[in-house]
């Protein structure tokens, strides 16, 4: 399956040649930089493979815990209003928890956030425009899937609220982009003992300065 050519806003050509004029001023200071993207095609598939396997694993779970099980996966109209609302608010406080933790990091605070909307893959986003330190980005980026998705699961299991259970799962693979860039991060080896990471101006990722 092939990424759809996107129409890229006003406001992500002037983040991109922002975030150019920032590349080439840390070249000229002597780092190298690297592009470590994701596709958002191959982050849906992973996604959606996350789902299936967490949501598997976590059912087990929530079934040794929970002795009335029978009506887990079975909603009345007010548990899918419930779900519905609760899942559309989580999205966009998803979104919310990127920014206030890059914000946090950042260098100029909160204006150094932007929040937007891909059309193509009706997908919104969190863009931090300053550069932060590994442990940092890695925070910021995974701390949704954190909040949102495994401490509700967690939460629900113990309780037993199916509402809450099937948010917590839906927003665990939510973050499966999330997850695809922190393993990355993870992942990549550097040489280099002065580090940076920027966000990706336009795409899902990162880019790596080192020197």
């Amino acid at each position: 399956m092939k990424e759809k050519e996107r129409n890229y806003t006003e406001a992500e050509k002037k983040r991109w040649d922002a975030f150019e004029q920032k590349r080439l001023k840390l070249i000229e200071q002597g780092y190298k930089d690297k592009e470590m993207t994701v596709g958002l095609v191959k982050a849906n598939i992973f996604a959606i493979i996350l789902t299936m396997v967490y949501a598997v694993i976590a059912s087990i779970v929530y079934f040794q815990v929970n002795e009335n099980t029978s009506k887990l996966f079975s909603f009345n109209i007010i548990e899918l209003f419930i779900f519905v609302i609760g899942m559309a608010v989580m999205i966009v406080i998803h979104e919310l928890i990127h920014g206030l933790v890059w914000g946090v990091f950042s260098g100029k605070k909160f204006k150094d956030i932007e929040f937007g909307f891909i059309k193509e893959y009706a997908t919104p986003y969190c863009f931090c425009s300053s550069e932060l330190k590994r442990y940092q980005y890695v925070i910021g980026t995974i701390m949704p899937g954190i909040i949102l998705g495994l401490l509700p699961t967690i939460i629900a299991i113990l309780l037993g609220v199916k509402v809450l259970f099937a948010l917590g799962c839906i927003m665990f693979a939510a973050a499966g982009g999330d997850i695809l860039i922190v393993i990355k991060i993870l992942l990549y080896k550097t040489s280099g003992k002065d580090i940076v990471y920027c966000d990706h101006p336009t795409e899902a990722g990162f880019v790596v300065f080192e020197k």
